[in-house]
């Protein structure tokens, strides 16, 4: 778990994980399902994707039919470190929860 914190940057015991683990799983996902399933109020919520994304682990677009909803996806970076480091995730996920 130091690892992935210290030589990444992944906040483990924190929502971020949870983030990732959630879009690792589902793919692109709007903004809200996100806050939907994180336990975090909207500002929090807003500054871990906004750190996430400063650091090249998710990347976001814009809505197909609603330019104004931003879906949030893994970079290729956040897709390597996540595949290389599955086992440490998992029992960062476990530790979160």
């Amino acid at each position: 778990m130091t690892e992935l914190e210290t030589k990444h940057g992944i906040k483990c015991v924190h929502n971020e994980i949870n983030i990732l683990s959630m879009l690792l799983e589902g793919g692109s996902t709007p903004s809200l399902e996100i806050y939907s399933k994180s336990r975090r109020s909207l500002a929090g919520h807003n500054c871990d994707l906004r750190r996430l994304s400063s650091i090249g682990l998710i990347s976001h677009v814009s809505g197909p039919t609603d330019k104004r909803e931003r879906r949030y996806q893994l970079s290729e970076t956040g897709k390597k470190i996540l595949s290389e480091h599955e086992l440490l995730i998992a029992e960062a996920l476990r530790a979160a929860r």
